[in-house]
């Protein structure tokens, strides 16, 4: 729920949002795998053979980085498919025009 809370609020940001404003929907965002990762790895562990620890310890590690590189890639990857670099390159223009006209 914390995750879903966070991506939501996370939308909702804009050119003028402050880096107050992204910290604390980020720190939001992070809660969840705070809460989640902790007591995972601990029944993960505990199920694990005594003398197999080391290779379960292993293997989470592994499979964490591994979800995270291939999140960050597919993420890049659907970001350049529907045209997020041009949101990129027009976002300081839209912004510029926003902070003029409120002037």
């Amino acid at each position: 729920m914390a995750l879903a809370c966070g991506l939501v609020l996370l939308s909702q940001l804009d050119a003028r949002s402050s880096p107050g404003d992204i910290v604390w929907r980020l720190e939001l965002t992070g809660l969840r795998q705070a809460l989640f990762q902790s007591p995972n790895n601990s029944a993960l562990l505990g199920a694990a053979p005594d003398e197999q620890r080391g290779s379960a310890s292993g293997l989470l590690a592994t499979g964490r980085i591994l979800g995270q590189s291939l999140s960050i890639a597919l993420a890049r990857a659907l970001f350049a498919c529907l045209g997020g670099s041009t949101a990129g390159q027009l976002l300081p223009r839209d912004a510029q025009r926003e902070l003029i006209a409120e002037q």
